[in-house]
């Protein structure tokens, strides 16, 4: 009889062991910034979403275009990951043209390394956040209420989506590089950030290895997401993303919980912290 005990309390303590162990890998999430070069009064900001990460499963990591780049050591704030992969790697891979259209006749960018270095090489994480560096973000409180609501229904986190049921190329002047690609309907969007669930990036990564090359990132994802019956979620907070745009203060502290798009001078994203750390502290005492 009191072998049975020692059975059943393995069983038990293996299944704690077990549903610990999945519940550590289903909230490990990571986020990359790409970036030609790094300015060092970005870090500040990736540093104090990287201490904050530290709550909820958040790893930050930093993709750099350009390889031969070093960043200084004294710029890299604890808990922030910078990576580097070489354009010959992602060409032997065909991790290329994700981003071709914008930076043609570059083939390769930080875009075609991330999804490399999360499709291939570090599979551990089941979420990934792709955030270009002139993505300005008022807090970490508001990156962290829009990850928290939004990734755990999602598999593909996006702007507002436009659907092309007929795949009539007129609609929009890019839809060229869709031919042959990828069947429609298409469906387009801004990517200037994304959030991308396991089950995406492993889709992403087996159009890639059947392509041998990936497509234009601002119709590939959408199109693979919504034609295979994905869940995809355009949030309010992400309507102010534009392609080009001269937003102000005046925009960040009307929507202070919205992501905005472009803001590329970095000392006008110190300022902005600097003044939303200050209306906070305000608002507590006031």
């Amino acid at each position: 009889m009191k072998a049975n005990y020692y059975v059943i309390y393995f069983i038990i303590y293996f299944l704690v062991i077990c549903i610990q162990f999945t519940t550590s890998y289903i909230n490990h999430t990571a986020v990359c910034f790409v970036i030609t070069r790094p300015e060092q009064t970005m870090f500040e900001f990736v540093g104090e979403l990287a201490l904050d990460g530290l709550k909820y499963g958040l790893e930050i990591f930093i993709m750099i275009d350009d390889d031969q780049f070093e960043i200084p050591i004294s710029w890299i704030p604890l808990y922030v990951q910078t990576l580097h992969i070489s354009n010959e790697t992602c060409f032997q891979n065909g991790y290329r043209r994700t981003t071709f259209v914008y930076t043609w006749p570059l083939e390769i960018t930080s875009w075609d390394k991330t999804l490399f270095y999360f499709c291939e090489l570090n599979l551990k994480h089941s979420f990934l956040w792709i955030i270009e560096a002139d993505v300005f973000i008022s807090s970490v409180q508001a990156f962290r209420a829009v990850h928290q609501l939004y990734s755990p229904i999602s598999d593909l986190i996006v702007q507002q989506v436009i659907p092309n049921i007929i795949g009539d190329t007129s609609q929009w002047s890019h839809y060229s590089v869709a031919i042959g690609r990828l069947l429609p309907p298409w469906y387009r969007s801004m990517a200037n950030i994304l959030g991308l669930s396991r089950h995406l990036l492993n889709t992403i990564a087996e159009f890639i290895h059947w392509r041998g090359y990936n497509a234009f990132h601002e119709f590939s994802v959408q199109t693979l997401s919504l034609n295979l019956n994905m869940i995809v979620v355009s949030p309010t907070e992400f309507d102010t993303l534009f392609w080009r745009k001269d937003h102000s203060w005046d925009d960040v502290h009307q929507k202070p919980n919205n992501f905005f798009h472009p803001v590329k001078d970095k000392v006008l994203h110190k300022l902005w912290h600097e003044r939303y750390s200050l209306f906070l502290f305000l608002s507590i005492i006031g």
